[in-house]
């Protein structure tokens, strides 16, 4: 994954694992780790002599992933999970050929440097530390960057991927940053450093393209909702709905509707309770989609199409 210099040489590729408990998330990753060669042999021996002590010899796998020994002593009644006869009715390729056959998505790495706060923390040195994507451009160590949306500006000390020291970063690297000069107190989760000249839009209110789910009550005027947004969440208002779309072409089916019933696409506005950082969704696609949920349900998926000026709100 890096050269020596430190420095990434490929693209990263983040895949994410998704499955009910004890579907076997633990134990396909653990399989993944040890068929790429990613498992000291010495170890792998370790945890299939203790499985066999525990009479839960498949779960070895498992074992990889686990960081406590809480996770071994649960019950399970699948012994074998992977049984081949199981799967005699699949012939395709297996499941490591096709992850090697996955190619990174396309990184809008032209553009200017942006990265969501999705951690912070201490780091060993002097100044902050803070984790996240980059959503879009490049970062080097000694970059000065902006953090919104409280407007404080800072300079990069050191840049790092899974603790190795790096140089710089690009759009898709999930990386840590210590920031100098910077208030602690200011680095939150949601905010955003950035390029100082040609930072990331502050809204608090804008334009969308929602598709409402199979929902029990439609998307109405004035509706309350929680704005789920990369790693944050902020009570937000459905201000107005301007259009019912078609799903498929986007051609306006009924203008300034009454509400948005379940199955239905079109044109919102959405007010934030407080200023928060997007982009359009055309122009930084991780900046400007979200999810809206209430009492516990997902209503609708969206992104961003304009940005409301304050000055015309």
């Amino acid at each position: 994954m890096s050269t020596s210099g430190g420095d990434v040489e490929k693209e990263a590729l983040n895949l994410i694992i998704i499955g009910h408990v004890d579907a076997g998330k633990s134990t396909l990753m653990g399989h993944f780790l040890l068929q790429s060669g990613m498992v000291d042999k010495k170890l792998m021996h370790k945890y299939e002599q203790e499985s066999r002590k525990m009479g839960k010899q498949s779960f070895m796998y498992a074992w990889i992933l686990d960081e406590t020994g809480e996770e071994r002593n649960r019950l399970n009644l699948t012994s074998r999970p992977s049984i081949p006869e199981l799967s005699t009715w699949y012939s395709g390729p297996c499941l490591l050929e096709v992850m090697d056959s996955f190619r990174p998505p396309s990184r809008q790495k032209d553009r200017p440097f942006c990265l969501c706060i999705s951690d912070v923390f201490k780091g060993s040195g002097s100044g902050q530390s803070v984790a996240g994507r980059v959503d879009a451009g490049t970062v080097r160590v000694g970059d000065k960057v902006l953090l919104l949306p409280q407007g404080e500006s800072g300079v990069v000390k050191t840049i790092a991927m899974e603790d190795d020291p790096r140089q710089s970063a690009s759009a898709g690297d999930r990386i840590s940053l210590t920031v100098t000069g910077i208030d602690s107190a200011s680095l939150t989760l949601g905010s955003c450093l950035c390029d100082p000249k040609d930072p990331v839009k502050v809204a608090e209110r804008f334009e969308a393209r929602v598709v409402v789910f199979n929902v029990t009550a439609p998307l109405t005027k004035g509706l309350p909702v929680l704005f789920h947004y990369q790693s944050v969440t902020e009570a937000a208002t459905v201000r107005r709905i301007l259009a019912q779309v078609h799903k498929s072409t986007g051609e306006v089916v009924k203008e300034k509707p009454r509400c948005l019933p379940k199955n239905s696409c079109g044109t919102v506005v959405i007010q934030m309770s407080r200023p928060i950082c997007l982009e359009l969704f055309k122009n930084v696609r991780e900046m400007g989609r979200f999810m809206l949920r209430s009492e516990g349900a997902t209503l609708a998926a969206g992104m961003v199409t304009r940005i409301i000026p304050r000055d015309s709100m």
